[in-house]
């Protein structure tokens, strides 16, 4: 069995291997006595050298290679864009063929309030008002990984039950992305839209995830799920495809099948007016994210007709905002592949039925016992500051509609409308903000390479015999020679071009990590990014030390209870709004 994620060894040179310090042993290290205030502003300089040092270490390390051009490159940039509008294409159209075959008819993304919280509703715990007014809620619950045709061939039989229910799978969308995929390792210096080429005369427009690893680069195929992975795979191999010199070997991918991590919406977000407002939203992301990436037309939240269950029509967008546009709602987080996102974060986000409808047919999709994560939804105290400075000296915002007709209707903890107002807040940052990719406008400097590169290629035989350097071949003008070079030489034009990016590049890398105060070794900011960053990177980092409070990092205490059927146990978790400055944040081997 493949395990499909392995961790990049990284080899650094010697006396870089190093880790950073934290406050308390940077202190410890120093000589001398030495003041609080003193104390923090060397540790902010130390902190600046050293995310400084490896912004640049990474930059030396990795700037040649292709999966760095391709992140971070205007020209690569521009190609991977038109290879994401190709492969979308191809993927709507397939979903909403899928929808309209009934395939979603069994999409119900939605857990019972019992499973999670061992209670049903009574006089003394009315549902769904008590839900409302809960300050904490569960946030993640561990699934078995249903299968339909039970253990599969090869895979040990280790005595972990796993749920035999085609319902299941299809109700909460369980199926990974990797159970459709080939796998093929490639050398580290091939590009992806080299990959797309040689796969083209078998298969066209299908969505390829890269993972990196040292010196090689193992692509994750997506096909469609009526094709047959091992047959495709014998195919494949006996064509005998080659990219530099190297055959490729396609092999399925067969993933670990494991516990899932569910991650659950607060109670407030099955309400119908919450779920009103995210069917408007999600419809108007669709439409947006659709319109990018060139579709004119026959968008899905215009396909459904009004007739059909709330529920579901949320759930199909939902659904069509991860699959298609590597988008988790809920989440608040967007990638630019589906299997990134799944990666990330699973099969995402579901509501809670606060019904208990679903109670029963649940049965076998939780392992006995299971412990589930709770979380509450609190604001930084510097935040709280900065929100009451502001609130003094600005007029105050509007309370949106939606708002104002769900707290008149019930009774809601002030925890779960933050966390709902947040997902808000990203939504509106995602509708407001050009996705595209910079353009990459071919400047003076361009053109003067070229002539430069044809001068040096255009040799002299005779007064009226000129030929190219790479290939040998005569003519009788030398512009002539030049029309060959750029179209039977193509490749040397796109080096030009390349080279002429490379100050681009390396500004949108360091801008972007500097930004961001990011360890490109640790989190690689995906491209492109939500707003430009600052180009001001010590202002900005002065800013951030300045709302951060030493003091107040304490952990918060952790507590358990049991409750009496089932047993469950629980756990305290808080996190606090992101700053949005980008769409996504991306986790590499690298």
């Amino acid at each position: 069995m493949v395990k499909v994620s392995l961790p990049l060894y990284r080899k650094r040179r010697f006396g870089e291997s190093h880790r950073i310090l934290n406050f308390k042993n940077f202190v410890a290290l120093k000589e001398d006595q030495i003041s609080p205030e003193k104390a923090f502003q060397e540790y902010s300089k130390y902190l600046l050298a050293f995310l400084n040092n490896e912004i640049n270490l990474y930059y030396n390390k990795y700037e040649h290679l292709p999966f760095f051009l391709e992140k971070y490159h205007p020209y690569y940039l521009e190609k991977g864009f038109e290879l994401s509008k190709q492969s979308f294409s191809n993927l709507s159209s397939q979903f909403i063929s899928n929808f309209e075959s009934g395939k979603f008819n069994d999409l119900l993304l939605e857990i019972s309030y019992k499973r999670l919280y061992g209670k049903e509703s009574s006089d003394e715990h009315p549902l769904p008002e008590s839900a409302y007014t809960l300050n904490e809620w569960a946030l993640e619950v561990p699934v078995e990984y249903p299968s339909t045709a039970g253990t599969q061939a090869g895979e040990p039989n280790d005595g972990t039950h796993r749920v035999n229910d085609n319902h299941q799978l299809n109700r909460l969308q369980l199926k990974t992305p990797l159970e459709t995929s080939l796998l093929v390792d490639v050398p580290s210096s091939v590009f992806i839209f080299q990959l797309v080429e040689a796969l083209k005369p078998y298969y066209q427009n299908v969505p390829i995830y890269f993972a990196e690893h040292d010196k090689v680069r193992t692509a994750f195929i997506t096909l469609p799920e009526t094709e047959d992975l091992a047959k495709v795979a014998s195919q494949l191999n006996e064509s005998k495809i080659k990219l530099d010199d190297i055959v490729l070997v396609f092999r399925p991918c067969n993933p670990i099948r494991e516990r899932l991590p569910v991650f659950i919406c607060p109670p407030i977000c099955s309400h119908p007016l919450v779920m009103e407002r995210d069917l408007a939203l999600t419809g108007n992301l669709i439409r947006k994210l659709d319109s990018e990436m060139g579709k004119t037309g026959n968008f899905l939240p215009d396909l459904l007709p009004e007739s059909l269950d709330l529920r579901f029509r949320l759930d199909l967008q939902l659904l069509y905002l991860r699959k298609i546009h590597s988008y988790c709602y809920y989440g608040k987080f967007k990638t630019n592949n589906y299997v990134d996102l799944w990666d990330s974060g699973g099969p995402g986000y579901v509501r809670i039925d606060l019904t208990n409808d679903l109670f029963e047919k649940e049965e076998g999709l939780f392992p006995q016992n299971p412990r589930i994560r709770f979380a509450t939804f609190q604001l930084a105290d510097s935040n709280q500051q900065a929100n009451q400075q502001n609130d003094q000296h600005t007029a105050p915002s509007t309370t949106p509609e939606w708002e104002e007709h769900l707290k008149s209707t019930c009774t809601v903890s002030e925890q779960q409308l933050l966390w709902i107002k947040d997902v808000e807040s990203f939504a509106n940052k995602l509708l407001e903000t050009e996705l595209e990719p910079p353009k990459f406008e071919l400047s003076e400097s361009v053109e003067e390479k070229w002539k430069q590169f044809c001068n040096i290629n255009t040799l002299l035989d005779a007064p009226d015999k000129f030929r190219c350097k790479l290939c040998s071949k005569l003519f009788n003008d030398a512009k002539f020679v030049w029309k060959h070079l750029r179209k039977l030489h193509a490749d040397s034009y796109n080096q030009v071009v390349v080279e002429c990016g490379l100050p681009k590049m390396k500004e949108i890398f360091y801008n972007a990590h500097r930004d961001t105060r990011s360890n490109p070794f640790e989190n690689l900011v995906s491209i492109p990014i939500i707003h430009k960053p600052s180009s001001s990177f010590d202002d900005a980092t002065k800013e951030f030390f300045k709302s951060m409070d030493l003091t107040g990092r304490e952990k918060r205490p952790r507590e358990y209870y049991d409750f009496d059927q089932p047993k469950l146990k629980k756990e305290f978790v808080t996190f606090a709004p992101d700053e949005y400055s980008r769409p996504s944040v991306k986790y590499d081997d690298l």
